[in-house]
């Protein structure tokens, strides 16, 4: 997680508790109130139990723009932060242990936080710049879904 961290508060003190959402660099993560805790305490009726077979970590902006210089200086890698904090899990908790870390996104999507970081322009992908390149083009609507129709 990243510093929406209500999954590994709960664990830790076994009080699941909503908040409001903190904006952070990985913001698919910015989850305060995370949908997927519903699913948890089916699976997992006690804190025991959950604790057992669930475990989170948080990880704070700056470590992600440590962890993604870390890897670029390292081999070369270009992160998004999302796959940043990811790695600074899988360093700090299962180092020398067989890890998969997957990326969900593309750095290209980030070059603000990314591209000051490394001092290097972040390559964008054929079909990503296709896009980017395409004419924006929306419709404002109501509170009634209709209008979305009209």
């Amino acid at each position: 997680m990243n510093e929406n961290k209500t999954i590994p508060d709960y664990l830790f003190s076994g009080n699941y508790e909503k908040r409001p959402s903190v904006a952070t660099l990985a913001n698919a993560m910015d989850v305060g109130a995370p949908s997927n805790m519903e699913r948890l305490f089916d699976l997992y009726p006690d804190i025991d139990t959950m604790r057992k077979m669930v475990s989170a970590w948080s990880v704070d902006d700056e470590t992600i723009r440590k962890t993604i210089k870390e890897v670029y200086d390292e081999s070369g890698y270009i992160m998004c932060p999302h796959t940043a904090t990811g790695e600074r899990v899988r360093r700090d908790q299962f180092s020398g242990n067989p890890t998969i870390v997957i990326s969900t996104a593309h750095p290209a999507k980030f070059e603000q936080v990314v591209e000051p970081l490394l001092t290097t322009e972040v390559p964008i992908p054929e079909k990503l710049k296709q896009l980017l390149d395409k004419e924006t083009s929306f419709k404002q609507v109501g509170k009634e879904y209709r209008e979305l129709f009209e």
